[in-house]
């Protein structure tokens, strides 16, 4: 079936024994590509895990790619935590840095984020077709 995910064939074979080939993943799965306004494809998940993977401030985010020049970011603080216009400030920033001045961010802290239909949590998710190198789109 296909996930998605993007790797390599490799030569060696699995120590388990069997004969079948293997693939080295080598970046998340097209669920991970976002757009940035110039139209490049971003892998988006080792991004965003940089700047809200921290547990003692962040439970849970989810990013939302809802147009080209929006994002949606819903963020779960930790127990105690609480953001202040400053850190939020400052992190819209660090994502226009990467995604163009012209990316509109916007945060919305929340109790809990909803998971997929498919069951998973998706901690990234773009409602926008990402071109890929290859002339092909994703989504």
């Amino acid at each position: 079936y296909n996930i998605g995910d993007m790797g390599i064939p490799m030569e060696e074979q699995c120590p388990c024994g069997r004969t079948l080939p293997l693939t080295k993943v080598l970046i998340g799965g097209s669920d991970d590509l976002l757009t940035m306004l110039d139209g490049r494809p971003v892998y988006a998940s080792s991004f965003f895990y940089s700047l809200f993977g921290n547990p003692e401030r962040i439970r849970q985010y989810k990013v939302v790619q809802e147009r080209k020049d929006k994002l949606a970011i819903q963020l779960v603080p930790a127990e105690g935590y609480s953001f202040d216009d400053s850190v939020l400030n400052n992190t819209r920033r660090e994502i226009q840095e990467v995604f163009g001045r012209d990316m509109r961010v916007d945060f919305r802290l929340v109790e809990k984020i909803e998971r997929e239909s498919s069951g998973k949590l998706g901690a990234v998710k773009s409602n926008v077709p990402v071109k890929l190198t290859n002339g092909e789109e994703s989504n």
